[in-house]
């Protein structure tokens, strides 16, 4: 797909269509997951056992260069009740995706996994990549 312009909506007119078929631009939802996470917000300082968030600031610019309506899901703490939350949230918003980073390892309190297994099928649940 792409973003139709002036030029094309002539082309198809030119064509003979009488209409094209259309979808309006995905919502995504980004939110990162991790009790290590610290806000980049103005005035925030992290803990000693913090760093500051790169993944969401990066994921939502990465999906509103693509055309993408974007939704700030903020941080999650790392628990199943939050993570659950996050979820929940994004069906309620109407949201067409869901970029969640983090919180998919094999942690004791790494949740998104099970998570989402209750609410349907992983398709892909690794990738052969060390950090």
């Amino acid at each position: 797909g792409k973003m139709l312009s002036p030029a094309d909506a002539g082309l198809a007119a030119m064509a003979g269509a009488e209409a094209v078929t259309v979808h309006r631009l995905p919502r995504c939802a980004v939110a990162s997951t991790g009790d290590e996470l610290c806000d980049t917000s103005v005035g925030a300082s992290p803990l000693r056992s913090q760093v500051f968030d790169a993944n969401r600031p990066m994921l939502l610019a990465a999906a509103e260069c693509v055309g993408a309506e974007t939704r700030d899901g903020g941080l999650v703490a790392d628990s199943r009740e939050a993570v659950n939350v996050a979820v929940t949230d994004a069906l309620k918003n109407g949201d067409d995706i869901l970029c969640l980073s983090g919180g998919v390892s094999m942690g004791d309190s790494d949740f998104v996994k099970d998570v989402l297994c209750t609410r349907g099928r992983i398709l892909v649940d690794r990738v052969l990549m060390k950090p």
